[in-house]
């Protein structure tokens, strides 16, 4: 894959923009600067229908994913906040990861270590009992470098890179990452990602997107919006929400969404998984029709109100479904202040603890291999 010169962060009051003016087009501009001083940039990939993608250069994070509705009204998408000192104080703090790039492994590892080749890590007991999402210095709080790609006019994309040391939060070998965001006329928003390593090391890379279609200010959140998801079987986990030993079936569960129904439907229904997540927040085991590593559909979202759409396919095995449970009204963004069920994650990635579980899809990654990992995001509307 070839890319331009390395997208230099030494902008004053001026937006750059690239890309074909009457397709997709990339912009950037200053987001303010780090607690510690580090300048960061704002970039937004734009289409000619209408949909657009803003990101930072902190952590990945997708701050706004703007849509239209059956009327043609844009809204925002995504929870996020309007400010980059927001995000360092209030998405990390209350551990929300607001639209970011997570690892070295999405999701949690029990007790915060595993073994690989004979030797036991210990990782950062971030969520207690439980490491979390790389730790307390995850992927989500660096600063990536943003390049540009060369594209034609019916695409934009630019490509996140990130080195990641040996020991870094405790896992073993150095990493090269690269996350490549896209945006295309076809309103499909993609992510690919990339690693090497020079040593085994295990590795789950997602985003942590919460979408509302609604927009921001719906008065239900994403109650009323209608859920599908590829999957006849889920993994159950035990009150830190590190899985038992087998996934178990959908079938008879407020988990089985292989009919489309609204996320409210069984979301109160007595059941001992709900109350330990307090909602949703499961892996569900994708099923995969072309392959293990197939670019598959795996969810889609409906808002009967606005009649935006959203499709999701992914190579990965699973997807991480949350209701943002921990949402509690602490803190508000671009929406207003956030509550429980205000959004919902689609984070495609193999298993919870699946360095611990020999069952599951392995996340080891050797030398001379290369990690490969992609997502699309669909956007689209219902007219009826």
């Amino acid at each position: 894959m070839k890319t331009s010169a390395f997208f230099a962060v030494l902008f004053a009051s001026t937006t750059l923009a690239f890309g074909d003016v009457h397709g997709a087009t990339l912009t950037s501009e200053p987001f303010g600067q780090t607690q510690d001083g580090k300048p960061v940039t704002l970039y937004t990939m734009k289409n000619s229908h209408g949909v657009s993608v803003s990101f930072m250069s902190w952590g990945g994070v997708v701050t706004k994913i703007e849509t239209p509705d059956r009327h043609g009204k844009p809204a925002d998408i995504v929870l996020g906040f309007p400010t980059l000192h927001d995000y360092e104080t209030k998405s990390v703090d209350g551990g929300l990861y607001f639209g970011a790039l997570v690892g070295r492994y999405a999701n949690r590892i029990a007790k915060g270590q595993f073994t690989l080749d004979g030797q036991t890590y210990h990782l950062d007991i971030n969520n207690p009992p439980n490491s979390l999402h790389g730790g307390n210095d995850g992927y989500n709080k660096r600063i990536w470098n943003v390049e540009r790609l060369q594209n034609s006019g019916s695409i934009v994309s630019a490509v996140l890179k990130l080195s990641s040391p040996d020991g870094d939060q405790g896992y073993p070998g150095a990493l090269d990452i690269a996350v490549t965001y896209s945006l295309g006329e076809d309103n499909s928003f993609r992510i690919d990602y990339s690693a090497t390593t020079n040593k085994d090391t295990v590795l789950n890379l997602t985003n942590h997107s919460y979408f509302n279609l609604a927009g921001p200010g719906s008065p239900h959140g994403v109650l009323d919006q209608v859920m599908w998801v590829d999957a006849d079987q889920y993994t159950p986990t035990d009150r830190t929400s590190i899985p038992f030993a087998e996934n178990a079936s959908v079938a008879g569960t407020p988990f089985d969404f292989r009919t489309p129904k609204a996320i409210s439907r069984d979301l109160k229904v007595d059941n001992e998984q709900l109350l330990f997540a307090q909602g949703y927040d499961h892996n569900w085991v994708l099923n995969k029709h072309h392959g293990p590593d197939a670019l598959e559909k795996a969810t889609t979202l409906y808002d009967p109100a606005s009649g935006r759409t959203l499709e999701c396919d992914t190579t990965e095995p699973g997807v991480q479904i949350y209701t943002s449970n921990f949402v509690k009204g602490n803190y508000a963004g671009n929406g207003g202040i956030y509550r429980q069920t205000e959004g919902v994650t689609f984070e495609t990635q193999h298993f919870p603890d699946s360095p611990n579980h020999p069952n599951f899809p392995t996340t080891e990654l050797k030398p001379g291999q290369t990690f490969k990992s992609s997502t699309i995001f669909r956007f689209g509307v219902r007219r009826g």
